[in-house]
């Protein structure tokens, strides 16, 4: 995982272990993963890309074939159709406070695996 404190990564595995009760799959999946990953220092914590993601997701000017966090590049990764959706993608990323080096937006025709 990427830490934008490295030293902080015990008190995150706590923050994990503490989460671990929380109702719903995708937070126990998550949150586990915390507790055993390598810890790389990175320019973005998992919560700002997390929070970024989200935002992305829930913006209604934003049509997206596919969204995900890279963990090797510490990106989340979005597919969008066009050229023209890619540009727009870029100013909405820019509109909502997001750093656009934060993010890789790649033009394609069906959701990228994840």
């Amino acid at each position: 995982m990427y830490l934008a404190y490295p030293d902080r990564a015990p008190d995150t595995r706590t923050a994990a272990r503490m989460m671990l009760g929380c109702r719903g799959w995708m937070v126990v999946h998550e949150m586990s993963q915390v507790l055993d990953a390598e810890v790389h220092h990175g320019r973005f914590d998992w919560v700002q890309l997390r929070t970024w993601q989200w935002a992305i997701i829930d913006d209604p000017l934003i049509r997206l074939i596919s969204a995900d966090i890279d963990e090797r590049t510490n990106r989340p990764v979005f597919g969008v159709r066009s050229e023209e959706a890619r540009t727009n993608f870029l100013r909405r990323v820019r509109a909502l406070g997001i750093p656009s080096a934060a993010v890789h937006v790649a033009i394609t025709e069906d959701p990228m695996p994840g």
